[in-house]
């Protein structure tokens, strides 16, 4: 490991890398370090106001096996493969997004009833999605769709859905359809083993009580 050589001028206070390929200026020159690398102060880092970034590509590491930094407050994370992750998977934080439900054009509601969440590592997203039919005021004639939070990159099936009846207490198998390079999920309903166009008397005629939820797993692009 490159030893680094730290200098504190209380005027113009500084932090440079012995090999001089960076020069960090901080507020507060607080900071002490000993020959073995261990720090015995912190330093601020207020006023840096550049890139931080190494000599080499793919060479040096931010800490290490024994000495790691507590926590990371980012606001997301690029991958090698250039893909982001704009949310933690071991925290299990997730992010809302408003799907939008539609038919083939004559669906209408006074205002939007869907809610959805979502945790996305890397490619790999998760997501929820919520509706209650409580401001319909036209239910349409067609078969329903309701978007995802991001691109598909694979065509795929979700089969984690359920349709609430509210009038009579059913509740009906729900499945969602997603082609390849697309953000809308086809929705279609179960029965005798087959999936069958869901809409708005199939598989019974929806009322505004009704509600349903969808959610499923799946590879962005």
């Amino acid at each position: 490991m490159t030893d680094v050589s730290v200098t504190v001028i209380e005027s113009n206070p500084s932090i440079t890398v012995s090999d001089g390929d960076v020069t960090i200026d901080v507020i507060e020159s607080s900071v002490l370090v000993n020959t073995d690398n261990s720090i015995l102060q912190a330093v601020s880092f207020d006023a840096v106001a550049a890139n931080i970034l190494p000599a080499q590509t793919g060479t040096y590491s931010l800490g290490s096996s024994s000495r790691r930094w507590s926590d990371a407050h980012l606001s997301n994370v690029v991958f090698n493969d250039s893909t982001t992750q704009t949310t933690a998977m071991q925290s299990g934080a997730s992010t809302s997004y408003t799907p939008l439900f539609q038919d083939g054009g004559t669906y209408s509601a006074t205002q939007n009833g869907a809610s959805g969440s979502y945790i996305k590592n890397g490619k790999l997203c998760y997501f929820n999605v919520f509706l209650n039919f409580t401001y319909v005021t036209n239910f349409g004639t067609t078969q329903y769709s309701i978007t995802l939070p991001f691109t598909s990159s694979q065509e795929v099936v979700f089969r984690n859905g359920t349709y609430h009846d509210a009038s009579a207490n059913n509740t009906y198998h729900l499945t969602g359809h997603v082609n390849a390079n697309s953000d809308v999920m086809t929705l279609f309903y179960t029965t005798s083993g087959q999936d069958q166009i869901f809409d708005h008397n199939s598989p019974v005629t929806m009322a505004t009580a009704d509600s349903l939820h969808l959610s499923g797993m799946f590879e962005t692009t």
